[in-house]
C-alpha cells in the first residue's frame, strides 16, 4: 500500500481524503498544529514518497486581513516543508494546491494554464509566490512538483465560512418557505465542483508512477461556470423553500470578477480523470451527498 503524507489533515479536504482514501493509501496525517514540531515532521515524512501539502490559510478574506501572516504560512511553511520531504525523499512527488485565481481575471475564460498570470488578491499572490519558490527548490533537489491550481471544490461538510455551506445552513435553519439570505455578490460565475471529483483526481495523482524530475502545473476544476444565484435557487427548491435576497455589504469583495472558470483538459488527459459535477443540478446531488 502507496504511502502519502498529508499536511492540513485536520482541514475539510484533509478530512475527506481520509474518509475515502484510507483503505488504499496508508496516509500519514499531518495536522496543522503539528507543523511546529520540526522532529515530527521529520520522522513524519521519512520513506514517503508523496507528499499533499494542504496546509495553508485558504480564506481570501482572512489573507487581505492579515498579510504577513498569510506570506509566513502559505509560503515559509510550504517552503520549509519541501525543503525537509525533498531532503529525506530523493525524487520524492510534492503536491501543492495552489489557485485558478492567480490567473489574469480579464483573460478569456475558461482559463488555461498558458493565461497570462495576474493575481488579483493576496491569496492569490501569495499562492504564486509559493508556486515560484517551490519550482526552485523541487528543481535544487532534483524532485518532483505537481502545482495544482484549484477551483472552487466544496460540499455540505465544509464549513460555513465558505459560500454555498453558508447559504446551505441558513436554507435549513429557517422556519420560513421563504428564506431571506443575506449574500454578497450573486451576480456570478464559478467553477465550482463536488469534493468527490477532488477525491478521485488525488487519488489517482497518488498512484501515478513517473520516474523523472519535473515540475507540471494543472487546473482542476469542473471545467464549467455555474451562476451563483441559479445555484442557490435551485438549493432552495430541494427543500422546498424560496429565497429572497439581501446584500450585506461586509460580504461585497472589491474588483469581484464576474466569470472564474478554469480548463482541466490538461489534467483530464493526462490522468484519465473527468468532472462529475459539470451541471448544476448533478453539483447539488454531490454536494448534499454523505460522505
Amino acid at each position: 500500500m502507496k504511502k502519502v503524507a498529508i499536511t492540513g489533515s485536520n482541514g475539510f479536504v484533509g478530512t475527506s481524503l481520509n474518509k475515502k482514501l484510507k483503505d488504499q493509501f496508508q496516509l500519514n496525517l499531518l495536522s496543522y498544529e503539528k507543523l511546529s514540531d520540526e522532529s515530527l515532521i521529520r520522522e513524519s515524512l521519512k520513506d514517503t514518497p508523496v507528499l499533499l501539502h494542504l496546509a495553508g490559510i485558504s480564506s481570501v478574506g482572512d489573507c487581505e486581513k492579515n498579510i504577513t501572516e498569510a506570506y509566513k504560512v502559505n509560503v515559509g511553511l510550504s517552503c520549509a516543508m519541501a525543503e525537509i520531504f525533498f531532503r529525506l525523499n530523493k525524487g520524492g512527488h510534492f503536491i501543492f494546491t495552489s489557485t485558478g485565481q492567480v490567473y489574469d481575471e480579464k483573460e478569456p475564460v475558461p482559463h488555461r494554464e498558458t493565461t497570462k498570470i495576474a493575481p488579483g488578491n493576496t491569496y492569490a499572490r501569495t499562492k504564486l509566490c509559493a508556486e515560484l519558490s517551490l519550482s526552485e527548490i523541487a528543481r535544487l533537489h532534483e524532485g518532483r512538483l505537481t502545482l495544482l491550481r484549484m477551483y472552487n471544490h466544496t460540499h455540505k461538510s465544509q464549513s460555513s465560512r465558505f459560500v454555498l455551506p453558508s447559504i446551505l445552513k441558513q436554507i435549513q435553519e429557517s422556519t420560513s418557505n421563504v428564506v431571506h439570505l443575506k449574500v454578497g455578490n450573486i451576480e456570478v460565475d464559478r467553477d465550482f465542483s463536488a469534493i468527490q471529483d477532488l477525491i478521485r483526481a488525488l487519488s489517482s495523482l497518488f498512484q501515478h508512477r513517473q520516474e523523472f524530475s519535473s515540475t507540471e502545473v494543472y487546473n482542476l476544476g469542473s471545467g464549467v461556470g455555474k451562476n451563483l444565484r441559479q445555484l442557490i435557487f435551485d438549493l432552495a427548491a430541494r427543500f422546498g423553500k424560496k429565497v429572497e435576497f439581501e446584500i450585506e455589504p461586509t460580504l461585497l469583495r472589491a474588483n469581484d470578477p464576474k466569470r472564474v472558470i478554469g480548463d482541466s483538459s490538461k489534467f483530464q488527459t493526462y490522468f484519465q480523470w473527468q468532472s462529475q459535477s459539470q451541471s448544476i443540478s448533478d453539483f447539488l446531488d454531490f454536494f448534499l451527498e454523505d460522505l
